[in-house]
């Protein structure tokens, strides 16, 4: 069983902040794309708003899922799609663009990266939410581990040592913590301290 050893605060608020972010512009996109008739997936959401889709490119998707639904028939006879693109206007195209023009997609902070919006997202009719373990995996990503039974180890002995440093206060002469040179511990009011940020990246390198 994994044993967390760090967990940045910090870093859960900032991607909490950019995927509630990725949430609602994804949620402008789908309002504006689901009045053109024909629905989209969260993958095909976000990859429109990923290359910044031009208005052809989504014509193009809207035109396809139109044929795949039914093939267009005027007067008995069934329109070509090049035909229909010629045809077919959107007439809300600026207001679908709009929605995702110069909005950042990717969070460079996090290893989810491009995908923290779509990872962490999904559509349930018609409404762009949170997966349900949304927090779960936040933490997740904000967190180090002890996972392997060297990894526990290590942690065990490093954090064994604090007290015992501890306990030669006064019995030295003043200034000894200065020569006491440990990786992942560190000196807070005269007394050691384990720097457990430090110590999950040392178990985890």
């Amino acid at each position: 069983m994994r044993e967390a050893v760090y967990t940045d605060e910090r870093l859960i608020g900032e991607i909490t902040e950019a995927a509630e972010s990725a949430r609602d512009t994804a949620q402008s996109i789908y309002d504006e794309l689901i009045k053109t008739g024909v629905d989209f997936t969260k993958d095909e959401i976000f990859d429109i708003w990923q290359i910044q889709a031009t208005p052809e490119y989504i014509k193009e998707k809207v035109i396809d899922k139109k044929l795949e639904a039914e093939p267009p028939v005027i007067f008995g006879m069934t329109l070509s799609k090049e035909k229909l693109h010629d045809l077919v206007e959107i007439e809300n195209m600026e207001e679908i663009t709009n929605t995702y023009i110069g909005v950042p997609y990717t969070y460079q902070r996090s290893n989810l990266n491009a995908n923290y919006g779509r990872g962490l997202c999904e559509i349930d009719n018609g409404v762009v939410k949170f997966v349900a373990n949304f927090e779960d995996l936040v933490f997740d990503e904000c967190t180090l581990y002890a996972t392997t039974p060297e990894q526990k180890l290590m942690l065990q002995k490093l954090l064994a040592v604090v007290e015992p440093l501890n306990a030669l206060d006064g019995v030295l002469v003043e200034g000894w913590r200065s020569d006491v040179d440990i990786r992942g511990l560190h000196i807070i009011n005269k007394k050691f301290k384990p720097n457990m940020q430090e110590i999950g990246y040392m178990i985890n390198r």
